[in-house]
């Protein structure tokens, strides 16, 4: 038994935070009330009046592949921990997943590897693979496909992929960029190499081309799921798809929500879309407040610091970020943008879970995974990353400072406590 006392709650029930104790029996919530007695209370941990959140769930993360060769599970749920994020959903970069063998190799090695709970996607489709998403049913959470290179799908692909994918109940994932805009406009700037023009080369009218051909080839009662809009562009094509098709979701990442392409002056801030200005940051805000856009997610995608600084072509595209995560969503989301706790949480944890079938994941009520953030709102300093963030030196509050995964403190005052096996595989 655990008890955790002087608490602020934030519950599905409420929408302001609730004074409250939460009792934990194993795995799991046994209670939550204003007052135990003296006699219910083992392994007390006061709060402090601080408040208590789910544990994020990152559904969007670059962990095990070949061409990031620094990334493992062991330092992702290091750098998950310290951001918050007790759940990760992985998915593959450059070398396809799509049979069941591949996939339950990756189990394998997560399963020593990781101290947070995981479960994966599949990807990246491409023509050759569209018949082998049937025997992924039960294994993954979802499939991912590209509009653009290196896996661009066309359009009777890209309907067969949506179809094969949700007959077998697998959400598809698609990375909406036009393949044909990004060629056209990436000819333009090849002669020049600072890094200030990459944005240029994908515009966010490739995304919203994308969007809009995406969405109508879904059909009525199909699912589908944009991954990372990153424009007001691409959220008017969404708002469209949305009003069209009622089960197409979308997700927004922390970088472009916070970071603008005026200050892309390194590659280390190259990623795929790309940064965009401060009036898109503003759309996405309103947009994930108001449910076009439905969750964030981060996109990790940690290499070593050095191996981004080449030249704006060739460095890989992609940026980490997990470890700043609920600091620079709470700062930015709920101290500067307004957002109300209770939607900070859905945007965190519940919607993922809901969406990803994590069926007792994503909110503090008994009978749930014992998932749970203490949570510093009241300190400001400067983030500081242990490995390299775009987000290094900027003023956050909003850290966590305990960390529970089923059960278990897992984190505390900056120390990660347990061992990597911890983690454990969620099946679909």
């Amino acid at each position: 038994m655990l008890t955790i006392t002087d608490a602020r709650v934030v519950i599905d029930t409420h929408a302001e935070p609730v004074d409250c104790e939460i009792l934990i029996d194993g795995n799991r919530i046994k209670a939550i009330k204003k007052d135990f007695l003296p006699g219910e209370k083992e392994n007390v941990i006061c709060a402090r009046g601080q408040l208590i959140l789910p544990g994020f769930i990152d559904v969007h993360a670059h962990i095990l592949d070949p061409l990031i060769p620094a990334s493992n599970f062991a330092n992702a749920s290091e750098m998950a921990l310290r951001g918050g994020v007790t759940t990760i959903l992985e998915m593959p970069t450059s070398k396809p997943t799509m049979c069941a063998a591949a996939v339950n190799e990756k189990v394998k090695r997560a399963s020593k590897e990781s101290i947070v709970d995981f479960a994966f996607h599949a990807g990246n489709m491409a023509a050759e693979y569209l018949g082998s998403v049937k025997e992924l049913k039960g294994i993954v959470t979802g499939v991912k496909g590209f509009m653009c290179a290196p896996y661009a799908l066309g359009i009777d692909e890209l309907r067969q992929f949506i179809a094969e994918s949700n007959r077998n109940g697998l959400l598809p994932m698609l990375h909406c960029e036009d393949e044909m805009t990004v060629q056209n406009e990436t000819r333009k700037y090849l002669s020049l190499h600072n890094p200030e023009i990459y944005p240029l080369s994908r515009p966010a009218i490739a995304e919203k081309i994308a969007i809009e051909n995406a969405s109508s080839v879904v059909r009525e009662n199909e699912h589908l799921h944009i991954v990372h809009v990153s424009s007001r562009a691409g959220v008017d094509a969404l708002k469209t798809a949305k009003n069209r098709c009622k089960n197409i979701s979308a997700e927004a990442c922390p970088h472009h929500l916070i970071l603008t392409a005026d200050k892309m002056h390194t590659p280390k801030l190259k990623m795929n879309p790309p940064l965009r200005t401060a009036d898109d940051c503003t759309a996405l805000w309103s947009a994930l407040n108001l449910g076009t856009i439905d969750f964030v997610a981060t996109d990790h995608f940690y290499v070593d610091a050095d191996e981004k600084e080449r030249d704006i072509w060739s460095a890989p595209a992609g940026v980490p970020g997990l470890e700043a995560l609920c600091p620079a969503m709470f700062t930015y989301g709920v101290k500067k943008m307004g957002i109300s706790l209770f939607r900070f949480v859905q945007i965190t944890s519940g919607m993922q879970a809901r969406r990803f079938g994590l069926m007792h994941k994503g909110a503090i009520a008994p009978g749930m995974d014992a998932d749970m953030l203490i949570v510093n709102t009241r300190d400001t300093k400067r983030f500081k990353s242990k490995f390299w963030s775009p987000y290094e030196g900027m003023e956050f509050s909003g850290y966590p400072e305990t960390v529970i995964l089923r059960g278990k403190v897992v984190y505390a005052d900056g120390q990660v406590l347990e061992k990597p096996g911890y983690g454990k595989y969620l099946r679909a």
